[in-house]
């Protein structure tokens, strides 16, 4: 009599198991479900709008007209984007003259942005690419961007509002700044990143084993530079 009691009771707690791994499974971001909204919260269009905490997952690339000056918006605390190796890609094209990047376009606006209220977003795994304005924009605290690629942005490549880490990121061709972080800002961690071809590299930040090629103003706003001499980011010629 007690085995088909346990039975019933191992059932039933691996479908409270599963369900509860249903419901946190990451909401899904992709081209497709643009029109109509892609979950809760989300108007038809874009941006797509986050105004759940929780995970979220691409599964397509994101496609940016001339009339979308942004992606994806975030308009609350503790999110997670995976971009799983896909892109926001958007019409720009910027070009290096030698001395700064010229863009098409420099409408201004972002990839993937979030408001200054949304603490703790962090987005891994993915490149933006011809973007009118900031690659990204994250104006919150405690923020984390790891696995990011940036090309051709009239904007910043990835800026900053406080509190953040920058892990593992590329940026070419950026109309402003590489990678930006406001002065007096909370404390800012550049790590195994590289910036080239931008007007500027960074502005603020503790620097990490970070590469930059670029002409113009190396590091700017900072009393002194961390974990590296000053001759170590002095401007290179591409």
């Amino acid at each position: 009599m007690t085995r088909p009691l346990t039975s019933s009771l191992l059932l039933a707690a691996a479908a409270v198991c599963c369900a509860g791994a249903s419901l946190a499974s990451p909401r899904i971001i992709d081209q497709s479900c643009v029109p109509s909204g892609c979950f809760p919260g989300d108007r038809p269009g874009l941006p797509v709008e986050i105004e759940e905490a929780g995970s979220y997952r691409f599964a397509s690339n994101l496609l940016l007209g001339r009339s979308d000056p942004r992606g994806v918006l975030i308009r609350v605390s503790n999110v997670h984007i995976d971009m799983a190796g896909f892109a926001v890609i958007g019409e720009n094209r910027c070009e290096w003259t030698g001395e700064s990047t010229e863009c098409e376009l420099n409408r201004w606006g972002a990839a993937i942005e979030s408001v200054t209220s949304a603490d703790g977003v962090s987005v891994v795994n993915g490149s933006i690419r011809g973007i009118e304005g900031d690659g990204m924009a994250l104006a919150g605290e405690g923020n984390r961007v790891r696995d990011i690629t940036v090309l051709e942005v009239s904007g910043n490549g990835i800026a900053l509002g406080g509190a953040a880490t920058v892990a593992g990121c590329t940026v070419d061709r950026a109309g402003r700044t590489g990678i930006y972080a406001p002065t007096g800002g909370g404390p800012v961690l550049i790590s195994r990143s590289t910036v080239s071809r931008a007007t500027w590299a960074f502005n603020a930040g503790a620097l990490d084993n970070v590469a930059a090629r670029f002409n113009g103003q190396g590091i700017t706003g900072l009393p002194s530079v961390i974990d590296g001499s000053e001759d170590q980011f002095n401007v290179l010629t591409p």
